[in-house]
């Protein structure tokens, strides 16, 4: 008998870590942009950050107001991002420990289908929001609106997915807890 190497604990741990490493640098890579900081450079390598469809130079080069309206429209979506990212971080904890149909993982499950659902539509909307709100202050920035629709729906529809297997771990719960009043 083989023994296995990724176990549901260890898988777990392992993506718990990668996701929390991805969320830390996220939400340094906005504030980087945000704080207009440029590009990073390291030996031969330059590593261009971006938040969106927005870079730190293209940032930099806009008037305060302009550059606080964008700093506030991409707000949302960072939001629902963190919040999901936190609640996938604590669902991959009750996983580790092998609680995968207890109700607090199983509502960890849809609240992270929810907020990744919200980021995703956020993002979608963020480059119309940001269009019009420099039509409505008169800016000529970011006159060019580039959407992702296709990446962004087979990601709703994935999401979709997500709200079907907490339905499917529900009624499997709601199944035990009868079947366990039998016996």
């Amino acid at each position: 008998m083989s023994r296995q190497i990724l176990t549901l604990p260890v898988l777990c741990r392992v993506l718990r870590y990668g996701v929390g490493t991805l969320l830390i640098a996220t939400l340094i890579a906005h504030f980087w942009v945000w704080l207009s900081l440029g590009d990073v450079k390291l030996g031969t390598f330059t590593f261009l950050i971006h938040s969106g469809d927005l870079d730190a130079k293209e940032l930099s080069e806009m008037p305060i107001l302009i550059r606080v309206l964008t700093i506030l429209v991409s707000l949302p979506a960072l939001f629902f991002l963190t919040v999901a990212l936190i609640r996938l971080l604590r669902l991959m904890h009750f996983f580790e420990k092998k609680e995968i149909f207890v109700m607090p993982s199983i509502l960890l499950l849809k609240g992270f289908s929810g907020a990744i659902f919200l980021y995703i539509l956020c993002s979608m909307v963020e480059p119309v929001v940001r269009m019009l709100v420099f039509t409505l202050v008169g800016s000529t920035q970011g006159q060019e609106l580039v959407l992702h629709l296709t990446d962004s729906f087979d990601e709703l529809l994935l999401c979709g997915m997500f709200y079907v297997i907490v339905r499917i771990m529900e009624e499997g719960r709601r199944l035990a807890e009868e079947n366990s009043e039998f016996i």
